[in-house]
């Protein structure tokens, strides 16, 4: 195959990190690099990580603290990053300079929110997430796209290199959820054994022990990037990510008892004052090259930073560490290398007296040649694989079976029906939907299954109709017994009467949708009123082909995808079969519709009796639910007081594939499309609307016969002004829509506690209000701007002093 086939993304902590970590961006540059060296086109994924602000200014952290000023617990933040306010903004510009000048991003800003909702990113192949703390349990949860999760990374490759948890660890739920994510990785290595051994004892996927990214480049590679200190030698460095006021006693009484300098690059402004060294300096406003520089050209190094501990090792330096940051990761990492006893405790006795001699570099090099070899072993291996999974995939036929994309699949049930080695079954997902699943077994790749498929090819859609009406049935109680204007009652009278059969959808004795077939007026019956939920397939085709079989005359009801799929799984068309399409807003799961009305029954201390959408006994305007309990209680709710009807209404329980349906807007793929007339009202002629009236639209000569025999009240209007105020494209996928399930699933709460959480939102502001916070709004930027002048001025001319800067801050914020 041909490399450049293999578009890889690589994913991982790099540059949206409030803390400006020296090794984050060099790391993600020289695995990108590494890639680029074997032959392979790769970008680096400009990603948000779940815990990451978007939006906000990590050059001046103070701006955003000043916003809650008067909050207790970040005035004494506020304090420090007023004192190091000018610091920041340097090392930040330098951090931004070094990005732009070496890094390759995508196009678009991601998360994994927004990954969730494309079915690729920019021709994204083969992701990579590779190294650092990625798999950790955060406060907000895991990041899926960190475990490359999301819907953009379905159909690409996913390799896991030198990835960990860091120090957290999992219970139950996560650890369910930990495997799950897991086991749609092609390739897993990890940067600790503990990771690895953690793995194996929960499952049976293997994972290999690699080395961190940056020891694929060799010391060349750093030399060239970094920059000469002021003092080229004679000084102690210290590199510190967290506070360790022992080791830097000990990092100052070494360097005292040797006359040289000590160097401190953290962000504890106040050491040198713990220290009392009077060659003691603590340095910020740097950037990843002096970083390098510093270690390079360093006597010694004193650190707790895992990658502070890497580039003493790849710059050959006498380095220690202070063990108790870090972990197995820093434990392995001193373990690889046989340099264990440059821990903190093994180094030196109780009076700071240095207790081993220097390091022999020969061995350590050596070696890390080793580990390189077998870290790149991995990942060519894993990238090979790639190239055939992106070849072998290019020749798939796009839909479920062949992906495993749930966007791909309505669940029609075509692929099931059609197999004739009964090697499909529907089965219900977590998330309640019902998708095809293979018995490997039975199956015999003969591929019927996939051109039966809506998705590989439907029928032709109509989108120039022959008429379109505003219509209802003549007789009233067909017309108010129904979701809106009788039309469906009024096309079952036809069929019936000339001894055909009609398909619908009815609930069972459970409140459980599926489709049927009727032959009778009563059991037809069944089929009126709306059904606000995916419905389960119930052989219904096969029934539907038996009754065409056999000379009756059959109308077909339904959504337009599950039309779709019985007239893929026909094959060929029948004079006797009417198909008639709803205007549809998508099926929600089951699942939760089920809970939903189990937890009503609970709330209500008795069984249901009678339980429907769209009651007659309510207006026709409102989309109402009845609920008739046995009790006698009776319950009439519609989209404002409904917890159910306002999260279909806000799209954020609807089955993916409805995000993206085709059939929507002046599209149907039946003889009649039909539906509500949302704002009908005002081109009805009559006065009676409220009695339910109904949109029409007729595509087929055959649909015209059908109608022309309808017992209907009917007026020509448009195809604009029947979608007017219709659904007329798929619904927008909502944030909750992806956390909706994990909520019910895995945080255990109930369905009415997560339909309210999902649907909870501020009302819109009026127009006044929404001016005057714009007013607010541009007032603080001239605010924040007169902050960002001040403080740069002050530190001009009154550096590191304290008191002026703040009362600026505070001067400029009182309003």
């Amino acid at each position: 195959m041909n490399r450049t086939k293999l578009k890889i993304g690589i994913l991982s902590i790099n540059v949206h990190t409030a803390d400006l970590n020296f090794a984050c961006p060099l790391h993600s540059l020289v695995f990108s690099n590494a890639l680029t060296e074997l032959g392979y086109e790769n970008v680096v994924v400009n990603y948000y990580p779940v815990y990451a602000k978007q939006h906000v200014d990590q050059q001046y952290p103070l701006l955003e603290l000043i916003k809650d000023k008067d909050n207790p617990k970040k005035q004494k933040q506020i304090k420090y990053w007023t004192e190091m306010f000018y610091p920041r903004k340097e090392r930040y510009a330098r951090f931004d300079a070094f990005i732009k000048k070496h890094y390759k991003f995508t196009e678009k800003v991601y998360d994994a929110a927004l990954l969730d909702t494309m079915s690729s990113a920019e021709g994204i192949n083969c992701f990579i997430a590779a190294t650092d703390t990625i798999w950790r349990n955060y406060a907000k949860g895991f990041d899926k796209g960190f475990f490359m999760a999301c819907r953009a990374m379905r159909n690409a490759y996913k390799i896991a290199y030198s990835v960990s948890r860091g120090p957290s660890t999992y219970d139950e739920p996560a650890q369910r959820q930990f495997i799950e994510y897991i086991k749609n990785i092609h390739d897993i290595s990890v940067r600790e054994q503990s990771l690895k051994d953690y793995i194996t004892s929960i499952s049976d996927i293997q994972a290999q022990v690699v080395l961190d990214p940056v020891f694929l480049a060799k010391r060349e590679f750093y030399d060239s990037l970094a920059v000469t200190p002021a003092q080229q030698n004679g000084y102690v460095l210290l590199y510190l990510m967290q506070e360790a006021d022992e080791f830097l006693a000990l990092a100052a009484k070494f360097a005292e008892a040797r006359g040289l300098e000590l160097i401190e690059l953290s962000k504890f402004y106040n050491h040198k004052a713990k220290t009392g060294y009077a060659k003691h300096s603590v340095i910020y406003d740097i950037g990843i090259e002096e970083w390098l520089g510093y270690i390079k050209h360093a006597d010694y190094v004193f650190t707790n930073s895992f990658h502070g501990s890497c580039f003493s090792i790849m710059f050959e330096k006498q380095f220690f560490y202070n063990g108790k940051r870090g972990g197995d990761k820093v434990k392995l990492l001193f373990k690889t290398f046989g340099l264990e006893w440059r821990s903190e405790e093994q180094a030196f006795d109780q009076d700071a007296k240095l207790l081993v001699d220097d390091i022999d570099y020969a061995p350590v090099n050596a070696i890390r040649e080793q580990r390189v070899e077998q870290s790149l072993d991995f990942l060519k291996n894993a990238l090979r694989k790639a190239e055939t999974f992106v070849e072998e995939r290019a020749c798939i036929i796009c839909d479920y079976l062949s992906t495993g994309d749930e966007y791909f699949c309505c669940g029609c049930t075509a692929c099931e029906t059609k197999c004739p080695h009964g090697a499909i079954k529907m089965t219900q997902s977590s998330e309640g939907f019902h998708f095809p699943e293979i018995n490997k077994n039975q199956c015999v790749h003969c591929g019927l299954c996939n051109k039966a498929c809506p998705h590989n090819g439907k029928k032709s859609l109509y989108s120039e109709p022959l008429n379109v009406y505003l219509a209802h049935h003549n007789k009233d109680h067909d017309r108010v017994n129904s979701s809106s204007g009788g039309i469906f009652a009024a096309m079952a009278d036809v069929i019936l009467k000339q001894g055909g059969a009609v398909v619908g959808v009815r609930f069972n004795e459970n409140y459980e949708a599926l489709y049927d077939i009727a032959t009778t007026a009563e059991d037809c019956l069944a089929f009126r009123y709306s059904k606000y939920v995916e419905a389960a397939g119930n052989d219904i085709y096969i029934k539907t082909k038996a009754a065409l079989e056999g000379g009756r005359k059959v109308l077909f009801t339904g959504t337009p995808c599950k039309i779709s799929g019985l007239l893929n799984y026909l094959g060929r068309d029948y004079e006797n079969l009417y198909c008639a399409d709803l205007l549809c807003h998508g099926t929600n799961s089951p699942m939760i519709l089920k809970r939903y009305l189990q937890e009503k029954e609970a709330e209500n201390n008795s069984k249901l009796k009678h339980f429907q959408f769209r009651s007659p006994r309510a207006p026709q305007g409102p989309v109402t639910v009845e609920y008739v309990y046995e009790n006698g209680k009776t319950e009439i709710l519609n989209k404002s007081n409904d917890l159910y009807m306002g999260a279909f209404i806000k799209n954020v329980m609807l089955k993916r594939s409805c995000y993206e349906c085709e059939y929507c807007g002046n599209n149907g793929i039946s003889d009649i499309t039909f539906g509500d007339f949302w704002g009908g009202k005002k081109f009805y002629a009559k006065k009676d609307a409220d009695k339910g009236i109904s949109c029409v639209k007729v595509n087929t000569k055959k649909g015209a016969a059908l109608f022309e025999q309808m017992n209907v009240y009917a007026q020509e209007q448009s195809v604009t002004e029947m979608y007017e105020k219709n659904h007329k494209r798929p619904s927008k996928l909502p944030p909750q829509r992806n956390q909706i399930f994990d909520w019910i699933n895995h945080e255990g709460l109930t369905v009415a506690e997560a339909l309210e959480r999902a649907t909870k939102e501020k009302a819109p502001a009026k127009t006044q209000k929404s001016n005057n916070t714009d007013a607010r709004k541009t007032s603080r930027e001239k605010d924040i701007k007169a902050l960002q002048t001040q403080l740069d001025n002050i530190y001009k001319s009154n550096s590191w002093k304290i008191t002026k800067p703040l009362r600026a801050v505070m001067k400029i914020f009182k309003k």
